[in-house]
């Protein structure tokens, strides 16, 4: 059995094609550390992006809308691939493959971390298409909110229903069995049951995860922000300009939005791919003719490149969204003890600010104020003039 996209990793102790397999390789000091040092970033990064968008949408009233809410998806599932699925990978590549003697060890490493690994990276991707969805119907109907709050929470239970269901058949295909050779340990293989084609199955399986991991949904989110653009950049700039200011600026902060999201996509789509090639090289017999020395290199580029894009869509995030970045520096301000000093300075300038603005205010209603009064002390001397003229006029009249 090799790599396969669930995150499952090569057996050296499975039963099956054990004769091809490349005899245990141990990295040099070195590029073990300098392995272990690019996954303890990694897994910091996510760590900390990752839990810092989801607790500013989760606590700022501003940031939760729709959108929002299935990026915080995204990270939730980015966040179980880190805790879970990083770990494993940075002991293998420091450690090499060793054999099983826990029947615990076993289990997590051959079925819980493939079914982990696979429902959150099944998840990620769904909850990227939810969003592209949600941008096209705030776009194509403006007027209209298609996707409301308690739409999306039902969306977001889906998303982890579906990807959790299309990972359960690993629990029953992977197996777990203790042999008593080489001192006694436990060997983890796949078997599919009787009435299969063991081969062709598992390619086969293969082959239908990949599709709903990575072919189908971005070709779905491909098409649909082909139709945005055209709705965000069809018109010319000679119509746009004849549109009202509120709509200008609408479609502005649309265009912002769809730059950060695509920009999400793209990375997500790229730091994947290096991930299912080497699966496709490994489950269709194509990693034979690569020297053995090179493959443990390549499955660890494979997994850290994929692995990053947990660390990386949060500083997308920052730099490409203001509300985001802002809220990242109130918080950091918060919590970083040596931070502080920014968030006085924040505060000392929301101050001044709201000072300079009662101060504007004031200064314009004593101005109101003062020319309210001359106004009415016109007007009173006016009237009083009046009044003794015609009071003269009567005392004349009189007479």
């Amino acid at each position: 059995m090799d790599l396969n996209l669930t995150g499952n990793f090569t057996f050296p102790n499975s039963k099956q094609n054990q004769s091809s397999m490349c005899l245990p390789y141990k990295d040099e000091v070195w590029v073990k550390a300098l392995k272990g040092a690019t996954y303890v970033l990694i897994i910091a990064l996510s760590l900390l992006g990752n839990s810092l968008t989801i607790y500013v949408i989760s606590k700022k009233k501003a940031m939760r809308s729709t959108t929002n809410f299935l990026i915080a998806n995204k990270c939730v599932a980015d966040l179980f691939i880190t805790c879970v699925s990083m770990p494993i990978v940075t002991m293998v590549n420091i450690q090499g493959f060793q054999n099983f003697t826990s029947f615990t060890l076993a289990f997590i490493v051959c079925k819980l971390n493939p079914v982990i690994h696979g429902t959150s990276m099944e998840s990620a991707i769904l909850s990227l298409t939810a969003i592209a969805f949600d941008r096209l119907f705030a776009i194509v109907r403006p007027l209209r909110k298609v996707i409301t709050t308690s739409k999306v929470r039902l969306i977001i239970v889906g998303i982890w229903v579906v990807s959790l269901l299309t990972l359960v058949p690993l629990l029953y295909v992977i197996k777990i069995e203790f042999t008593a050779q080489d001192g006694g340990h436990y060997l983890c293989y796949e078997r599919w049951p009787e009435g299969f084609d063991q081969e062709l199955a598992a390619k086969g399986y293969t082959l239908v995860l990949f599709l709903s991991f990575y072919g189908i949904p971005l070709t779905t989110m491909a098409v649909v922000y082909v139709i945005i653009i055209q709705k965000l950049w069809g018109h010319g700039m000679e119509i746009t300009e004849l549109l009202p200011a509120f709509v200008r600026r609408k479609q502005e902060t649309n265009r912002k939005i769809f730059k950060m999201l695509v920009t999400v996509v793209l990375t997500f789509a790229l730091c994947w791919l290096t991930f299912n090639v080497r699966m496709f090289l490994g489950f269709f017999g194509e990693t034979n003719n690569i020297p053995c020395t090179l493959q443990p290199h390549l499955y660890f580029m494979a997994f850290s490149i994929a692995h990053s894009n947990s660390a990386i869509t949060p500083l997308i995030y920052y730099f490409f969204n203001q509300s985001f970045r802002r809220n990242f520096k109130k918080v950091a301000c918060e919590i970083v003890p040596f931070l502080r000093r920014c968030g006085n300075e924040e505060n000392k300038f929301l101050g001044e600010t709201t000072n300079d603005t009662m101060t504007n205010r004031s200064v314009r209603l004593s101005r109101y104020d003062s020319e309210y009064r001359a106004k009415g002390e016109s007007v009173h001397r006016q009237k009083l003039g009046a009044s003794r003229r015609r009071t003269s006029s009567l005392a004349t009249s009189t007479a």
